[in-house]
């Protein structure tokens, strides 16, 4: 009967001593910037191609097109602009945080002020969200996503050579496709790079070649 009633001491001094040291993940690695600093939500930073070869940081233009309503694109910048404009992270769970490598999360551009749209058109904010052009079969990444849209969800990976790559993937367990590219129903996952068409070059769908960058 007395070693009974040691349970109740041995399970409090059990629970203190896991309150004590508290259980942390180690599976979860830090997205870092240029600095060797984790990327914090919600906090402005520049993303910059890993190499000074590749051109400058990112944008948004309207790219010409006939449409009721003004889209407006990520365009890469040329090397005449370093940084372009800053950029947050807003992780899917709201307990991260820091920015993890293949966490779901959203990009937005932080500080920019769109031109008003037409009044039968909606709002365009300013996060980033793959677009399927149907008339290219290209894939553009423009602005008009939302917070926490499972459509509008992106991961930063590990490259290949260096730095770190985008990757535009809507979901995690019922995706199956082939390679570099999976497929979720009728939407198309992979990396971003530089694409060419209608006249720039824009950044959008290239898994042939997808830009390494760095954070600042």
């Amino acid at each position: 009967m007395k070693h009974f009633l040691h349970l109740p001491i041995l399970a409090t001094n059990t629970l203190l001593l896991l309150l004590s040291h508290p259980i942390t993940s180690t599976n979860a690695e830090d997205v870092l910037d240029a600095y060797g600093n984790p990327l914090i939500p919600g906090q402005n930073y520049y993303v910059v191609p890993y190499s000074k070869n590749d051109g400058g940081g990112f944008t948004w233009a309207l790219k010409k097109e006939v449409s009721l309503c003004p889209h407006f694109y990520v365009q890469p910048l040329d090397d005449s602009d370093e940084y372009g404009e800053y950029t947050t992270f807003a992780p899917k769970s709201y307990r991260q945080n820091t920015i993890t490598v293949s966490s779901d999360l959203n990009i937005m551009f932080s500080d920019i002020s769109l031109p008003p749209p037409r009044i039968i058109c909606h709002s365009t904010s300013s996060y980033w969200l793959l677009y399927d052009d149907s008339t290219s079969g290209m894939f553009f990444v423009r602005l008009g996503g939302s917070l926490r849209n499972e459509e509008s969800m992106f991961k930063i990976e590990k490259h290949e050579v260096h730095g770190y790559k985008i990757r535009y993937y809507p979901g995690q367990s019922y995706s199956y496709g082939y390679g570099d590219v999976a497929f979720l129903g009728d939407v198309v996952c992979g990396d971003l790079g530089v694409v060419y068409g209608y006249g720039g070059r824009w950044l959008g769908m290239n898994n042939t070649s997808p830009l390494a960058v760095k954070f600042v």
